[in-house]
Order: structure tokens, then sequence, then C-alpha cells
């Protein structure tokens, strides 16, 4: 890990304890353990820094998920290790889930959309083209991420209130088909023609 990442996981963790508003570049030095003039090498303020945070959880999120697409040739196998990437990944690093989950609700997350959506392209092409072929509902990408990503969301914070056994993976399964469903395109049975 570079200094860079060092600074970026020590804010992550403090953001995680205090929020944005009691961050500050002090206790970002202290808790990376560099000087507090080095965190400036890498970012002009505290600002600047909450939002590189935002996009290297993203990017960390984004590999994850995608790493299992590489030589995939079926779309719905590549649509549903996507949505079992994204359960997974939040399982694995709840930190980085509960900063996208602040991030979103803070005024920050209205400064930077272009890297929002230069950040999400990856996915918005593979479901553009799970549409093209008529695999999930003819919905604006969005959409069709809300539809994927929405419960997921909703299920880990219930995971992380304790009211939901994520580890059972039984009920993972259970979620993931449900999600399918919920952007799948319907069977085309015995059409007649008009």
């Amino acid at each position: 890990m570079d200094k860079r990442e060092i600074i970026l996981e020590a804010t992550l963790q403090l953001v995680l304890q205090e929020g944005f508003y009691h961050l500050n570049m002090k206790k970002v030095a202290r808790a990376a353990h560099v000087a507090a003039g080095t965190i400036y090498l890498y970012f002009a303020s505290k600002e600047e820094l909450i939002i590189e945070l935002y996009r290297y959880v993203t990017r960390l999120y984004l590999a994850a998920v995608l790493e299992v697409q590489e030589g995939e040739q079926d779309l719905t196998l590549k649509i549903q290790r996507m949505m079992r990437r994204f359960l997974e990944f939040f399982l694995y690093r709840p930190d980085c889930f509960s900063y996208l989950q602040q991030f979103r609700t803070s005024p920050f997350a209205f400064k930077d959309k272009e890297a929002h959506a230069m950040l999400l392209e990856p996915l918005f092409t593979l479901v553009e083209k799970a549409r093209a072929a008529r695999i999930v509902k003819s919905l604006p990408n969005e959409l069709l991420l809300a539809l994927v990503v929405g419960p997921v969301h909703e299920a880990v914070m219930m995971w992380q209130a304790g009211t939901v056994n994520l580890v059972d993976k039984e009920l993972q399964e259970q979620l993931l088909l449900a999600c399918w469903e919920n952007v799948a395109s319907p069977p085309v049975v015995g059409r007649e023609a008009v």
C-alpha cells in the first residue's frame, strides 16, 4: 500500500468514527502516521480528500464487482455474478459500504457528478448490453442498477444492524434470486402476431 492509499484508508476509518464534519487534516495525518504536510502533497483540501476517498472506495467496489467478468460471454451470468459480487464486497468491506452510504447523503455527493458517472460506466455498459439482448427489462440504466443494488444495500444495512443474518448462504441465494427477478425480462411465451 502506498502513502496515498494509507492516507485514504486512515481517512475512511476516521470518517466512520467521527463523520465528515469533525474530520481534519491533522487527525488524518496522525491516523495515517504521516506528517501533516505530506497529506497536502496528495490532497489540496479536506473536500478534495473526501471526494477522492469516494473515488477510491468506488474503484475498490467496481474492481471487486467486475473482476469475475473477464472472459465471460453469457450476459445473464455476468449480471448475476455482478449482483453476487455487490453483496460479497459489502459483506467483506462493511467500512466501504458505510462510507458510500454516508457519502451519498452528504453535500459532497453533488460536487463531482462527472466522476460518479465515469466510475459507474462499466456497470452501465454491461446493463446496456443486457438490455439490448432483452435479458433485462427495458428501463434506464440507473433504475436497473437501483433494482439490483437497492435491495442489496438495504439487506446489508439490516445485517449491520443485526436484524438479518447475511452470512447464511441460503438467505444470500434467496436475496440474489429476488434481485435477479426484479430486473430480468419476462420470458416470451406464445406471443401471437397481431
